[in-house]
């Protein structure tokens, strides 16, 4: 009797020990677990971040890709109308010249 008393006592002991260490993995799964689901969020923030700043330089890149080809439009009528202005002063030269030879 007492040596069955001090069998129980043991194997109450030895399954108290037993549920502690099945408690004790159960948390450190969770931990773990918890742990994988932080690590995949951070992965998936930093590819967003990653994204964004990739989204953003692209635009960068378009708006003075666009301003380039503006400036470079603008400076294209420059010329032309100065090639214009020039023909026409010469045109017009011309026709006085034309005139006062005429006219002599």
């Amino acid at each position: 009797t007492e040596a069955a008393a001090k069998e129980t006592a043991v194997k109450e002991a030895a399954e108290q020990e037993r549920a502690a260490v099945k408690e004790q993995g159960g948390k450190d799964a969770v931990e773990k677990e918890k742990g994988v689901k932080e690590a995949a969020a951070e992965k998936e923030r930093t590819a967003s971040e990653a994204a964004e700043k990739e989204k953003a330089a692209r635009e960068a890149a378009a708006v003075k890709d666009a301003a380039e080809k503006e400036r470079a439009a603008t400076e294209a009528d420059a010329k032309e109308t100065a090639a214009k202005d020039a023909a026409e002063k010469e045109r017009g030269e011309k026709e006085r010249g034309e005139k006062e030879r005429g006219e002599k």
